[in-house]
């Protein structure tokens, strides 16, 4: 790549130079692409310029002219003014020879960018959301330096970019980060989880369980390491070892809420110790902070309060599913297990009925809201309504739901 740095007297001047170096008056996007690449330079006011193009597009547009980037700065060397920076891709010729002709003046040519300032471009595209630029640019480091990443600081801005392309779906890119990163730093729990929940999201669950695990080798009580593997144990039918896992963990961390509610989650799966399972809810519900993203806490809610039913205390769990749906009132987890508290619990089968129809006005097609349903009429002796809500719910639940067909073997066995 190489970069060539052109310095004029006004802005104005620098804009034209730019809107005729992109294609003038015969390209419909030239000017957008100059109002872009401005927004982006600190020293503007965005509300000046309306149309602009979103990154990406801006990028696309800038590579099919042979441009990899171009960027305004207002002194170089001490040199103040209007400076415009390109860099251009090596084959890009008739794009160079275009600057030539539209400059007169001089232009200083760089072959290539020293570290630092790859570095610093490396941290403003990570700031900015720019990841094509920073993957381009930590490549780009990586390739000049292979000892690059032996540096922690510099780690530390790949794995903010390894992040930053998972949270977007990127995952094979974030992986080849999270890899490239495993190589230096085999101990960082952060990369065991990055990689485990790549893996997790492509279902790849036994190299993904293999990470967790090994990760909480090296990092015991980490939370959501251990979390995630248990997600996993859980899902193939080990809840015993999942349960032998979270209990480690909570030696280690005893006043993570998450772990105690993953505790809860498991003893009210696995076993029939109804004090276990309430001894944890309990401590997660006085451990958990107002900083715990909101559906961890209306989950709590949701399974201690089944639990305090189960365990023959059915008004503090109303209380509590009614202080969840007070959270989120649109929730169809907390709607069905409302239907479900009033139906089998409280034996109020008209709420029952309205909160199962909350469930369906939040989604048409909920197997859990046609079963309460069928069950709530089937008590009221509504045969017809039973009838056609369970064999509904039988349709859109999944063939191993056994307790639809117990609900219907109910229907058939009592309809007169």
């Amino acid at each position: 790549m190489e970069s060539l740095y052109i310095q004029f007297n006004t802005d104005k001047e620098c804009e034209e130079f730019l809107c005729q170096l992109l294609g003038g008056e015969k390209e419909p996007l030239a000017k957008k692409a100059v109002n872009t690449i401005k927004v982006r330079s600190t020293w503007y006011d965005p509300s000046m310029y309306k149309e602009v193009l979103p990154n990406r597009d801006l990028s696309s547009f800038l590579k099919n002219k042979g441009v990899h980037s171009i960027k305004l700065i207002n002194s170089l060397e001490g040199k103040v003014g209007s400076w415009i920076v390109l860099n251009l891709d090596n084959q890009a010729a008739p794009i160079k020879n275009r600057v030539f002709q539209l400059y007169r003046g001089k232009i200083t040519t760089v072959k290539s960018y020293d570290e630092e300032t790859l570095v610093d471009e490396l941290a403003a595209a990570l700031e900015g959301g720019e990841l094509t630029e920073a993957d381009d640019l930590l490549l780009k480091l990586c390739n000049q330096n292979p000892w690059f990443l032996k540096n922690e600081e510099n780690r530390k801005l790949a794995l903010e970019l390894a992040e930053a392309l998972f949270d977007k779906c990127e995952f094979r890119k974030a992986l080849d980060w999270y890899m490239r990163l495993f190589q230096e730093d085999s101990s960082n729990p952060e990369l065991y989880l990055g990689i485990g929940s790549i893996y997790m999201l492509l279902n790849d669950l036994e190299s993904a369980l293999n990470y967790f695990l090994s990760g909480l080798d090296l990092n015991p009580g980490h939370v959501l390491l251990c979390y995630n593997a248990c997600l996993i144990l859980d899902r193939i039918g080990e809840v015993e070892i999942a349960l032998e896992e979270v209990e480690v963990a909570l030696e280690v961390n005893p006043s993570s809420a998450l772990l105690h509610k993953l505790a809860g989650d498991l003893y009210f799966k696995g076993t029939d110790d109804l004090d276990k399972v309430l001894e944890h809810y309990k401590q997660a519900v006085f451990l958990i902070s107002h900083n715990e993203p909101s559906d961890v806490l209306i989950k709590l809610l949701n399974n201690y309060s089944l639990a305090l039913a189960e365990a023959g205390d059915p008004d503090l769990a109303e209380k509590m599913l009614h202080e969840s749906y007070g959270l989120d009132e649109a929730r169809e987890d907390t709607l069905i297990n409302l239907s479900a508290f009033y139906g089998f619990y409280k034996y109020e089968y008209d709420l029952a009925i309205e909160y199962a129809n909350k469930a369906l006005e939040v989604n048409l097609d909920s197997g859990k809201a046609y079963h309460n349903l069928g069950l709530a009429y089937l008590a009221k002796g509504n045969w017809d309504r039973a009838c056609f809500c369970l064999y509904k719910a039988r349709k859109l639940l999944p063939k191993d739901y056994t307790p639809i067909y117990n609900a219907i073997s109910q229907l058939h066995a009592e309809r007169p």
